[in-house]
């Protein structure tokens, strides 16, 4: 009896202590900036015209809520205390449909869910969004194609846009800040893609 009440008291002590280390780990949840510098504008192109941004589409599991790095190129893991505050696909529209709505180049702009009829479509794939980490440096590893679309599936035009930006320390704070500043870029470079230039 007295052995079965120590073996129980210890496995009690054993179970308090694993929860008090799981609950000191607080989950830091982050965002890319959706507000930013767009560059030029194309009115003339398509101010009578309208916008369907579709979901992004990328590797499977790759665009929820997990922040992933690669130290090898076929291995990835993901950081266990830090996260998107929402799925990636769902922060990347976002920021693509600000873009296009700050650039004041279409009369209107809807998302993927929208009935209504749009004259051009905009899709994205995500062949890539990770820490890569190497030996001696890091970097964010950010590779979306879009295809601009017309409403009856013909595709009008399409790129693939790719950065590779320096990430200062290698942990998940630091790859938001270089994912954020790849975004930046892509915005206008979106914009400047869309005007021809």
């Amino acid at each position: 009896m007295k052995k079965t009440y120590l073996l129980t008291l210890l496995l009690g002590m054993v179970i308090s202590v694993m929860a008090g280390c799981v609950a000191s780990h607080t989950i830091q949840s982050y965002t890319l900036e959706s507000k930013t510098d767009i560059g030029p504008s194309c009115r003339h192109i398509y101010r009578h015209s309208t916008i369907r941004v579709e979901y992004p589409r990328g590797i499977e599991n790759s665009m929820g809520t997990r922040i992933y790095y690669s130290k090898e190129r076929l291995k990835r893991s993901y950081y266990l205390y830090s996260e998107w505050n929402k799925p990636l696909s769902r922060i990347l529209m976002k920021n693509l449909m600000d873009a296009l709505y700050l650039s004041g180049n279409f009369r209107g702009v809807t998302d993927y869910a929208s009935t209504a009829k749009s004259d051009y479509i905009l899709e994205s794939v995500v062949h890539s969004f990770v820490h890569r980490i190497e030996k001696d440096s890091s970097f964010a590893d950010i590779s979306i194609e879009l295809r601009l679309m017309r409403e009856g599936g013909n595709v009008v035009k399409s790129r693939l846009f790719s950065y590779a930006v320096p990430v200062r320390s290698k942990n998940a704070e630091e790859f938001v800040r270089a994912a954020n500043t790849a975004i930046a870029k892509l915005k206008k470079d979106m914009t400047l893609w869309l005007c021809g230039r």
